[in-house]
């Protein structure tokens, strides 16, 4: 993993050591993303970019006739499903090849896309629930939304993967505590170095914030993170009840967050057959339910306690450390 103040001479893991901590895409997919955010662009134009790419052109295809997107009828050409797909869609297959090149080829490293995927989610229904203009860019923002931790992947994958299957809430605590850059920094770096717009950069760099974000986008992602969070680790209640906090901060009901929270894993499921990469079993990761016995959620309570004190020991460090 990336850590704070790295030494140029520290030596790299040998894991995915090919890729430098680089974002990879094929040609085609790069032309897309960057193309895509440009206001001018059209779909035709999108369209034919796509066919030139013969690996993008067939996830293209995949995707539009994928359960994910629920399209009415069965499309056999790429200028068809972009038609079909729009300008935002064809530029979320491209970030979806993006998160899904940079997987480890690892036992145990579909948890990494599992959780980008369940974020995507997330955070489309969430800003479609709440009003906001374009649920398709908040896609892109939550797809893009632990793609820091996945580029600690390609550093320290074991590192990594420790924090991937901790629970959300608590992950940049962890990284903070083990002298990382937390992944909600590191992704917004990758999001300028790709020139995603602004509200883009701050949903990513805020997605773990204690409070509510002012920008609509960030606010969506943020909830997004509280709900995909049920869906992992931790105790399965509490994190329901704050996800169900967070959602209403954002003008969404506790009973549209249960919905989305039931939909998730078959469309995670979806998504990554459409992608052509694997993302984990369609069933949830839950580790802790409604029945979980009384000393079992007390160890919850004092784990939970552990990470709230360590929280005010990593901030006053780090005070500390800039007077």
């Amino acid at each position: 993993m990336t850590r704070v103040a790295p030494s140029s001479s520290s030596p790299r893991s040998s894991r995915n050591s090919s890729r430098g901590g680089t974002l990879l895409l094929s040609p085609g997919a790069r032309a897309i993303v960057q193309a895509a955010l440009r206001e001018d662009v059209s779909v035709a134009e999108l369209g034919e970019m796509a066919t030139v790419d013969p690996v993008f052109a067939l996830r293209v295809l995949s995707v539009a006739n994928s359960a994910a997107y629920s399209l009415s009828r069965q499309v056999s050409t790429v200028q068809h499903a972009a038609s079909l797909l729009g300008v935002r869609g064809l530029r979320n297959v491209a970030l979806g090849m993006l998160v899904a090149d940079l997987v480890p080829a690892a036992e145990g490293a579909t948890c990494f896309l599992s959780n980008c995927l369940r974020r995507a989610i997330a955070a489309r229904e969430l800003a479609q629930a709440s009003g906001l203009s374009s649920p398709e860019d908040a896609f892109f923002a939550g797809l893009l939304l632990e793609v820091g931790l996945l580029q600690q992947a390609c550093d320290d994958f074991d590192s990594a993967l420790e924090v991937a299957r901790a629970p959300g809430r608590h992950r940049t605590v962890r990284e903070r505590a083990a002298g990382f850059v937390p992944h909600p920094l590191m992704g917004a770096q990758r999001a300028r170095e790709l020139s995603l717009p602004e509200t883009m950069v701050l949903a990513i760099a805020h997605h773990h914030a204690p409070a509510r974000p002012e920008e609509a986008l960030a606010a969506v992602c943020w909830a997004a993170e509280y709900v995909a969070s049920v869906l992992e680790a931790g105790h399965e209640l509490r994190n329901l009840r704050a996800a169900e906090a967070a959602a209403d901060r954002i003008g969404v009901g506790a009973d549209a967050v249960h919905a989305l929270i039931a939909r998730i894993p078959t469309e995670v499921g979806e998504l990554s057959r459409a992608f052509d990469c694997a993302a984990g079993p369609a069933s949830d990761g839950r580790h802790v339910n409604r029945s979980a016995d009384e000393d079992l959620f007390e160890l919850h309570s004092q784990y939970e306690e552990l990470i709230r004190v360590g929280e005010r020991l990593l901030d006053e460090r780090d005070k500390k450390t800039t007077i």
